[in-house]
């Protein structure tokens, strides 16, 4: 009768350790493929990263180029502007210079003319 009992005692020991062992195989089975896919999800996020990392430094490279060409735009501009005033007040002295030459010409011909109207007169032809 002990030897039913730690029989029965064995079969249920062993049915139980059978059992246990079919949900640990599931368990790791499960754990497994969780791993598998936290794994791949892992890699997908890391090529991600990756990626948009790359596109951060090309965006700040790209910002970086973009200031530079606008300081220099800036500078060029300013230097522009400074040109054209210089060239416009250059401008104004010529076209002053043009008016008074333009002037003295005038009175110049108009002198050469009075002369030519006086050494032509009759009276300096008498003389001459």
């Amino acid at each position: 009768q002990i030897q039913g009992i730690l029989k029965g005692m064995y079969d249920t020991f062993v049915g139980d350790m059978e059992k246990a062992n079919a949900e640990e195989a599931e368990a790791q089975k499960a754990f497994q493929e969780l791993l598998a896919t936290k794994r791949a999800e892992m890699q997908t996020l890391q090529l991600t990263l990756d990626k948009q990392n790359l596109e951060k430094a090309n965006k700040a490279q790209d910002l970086a180029d973009t200031t530079q060409l606008r300081d220099d735009t800036q500078a060029q501009l300013a230097a522009d502007e400074a040109f054209f005033a210089e060239t416009k007040e250059q401008c104004k002295v010529k076209a002053l210079e043009w008016s008074e030459r333009s002037r003295l010409r005038t009175e110049e011909l108009a002198g050469i003319a009075k002369a030519i109207q006086i050494l032509s007169s009759s009276e300096a032809q008498a003389v001459l």
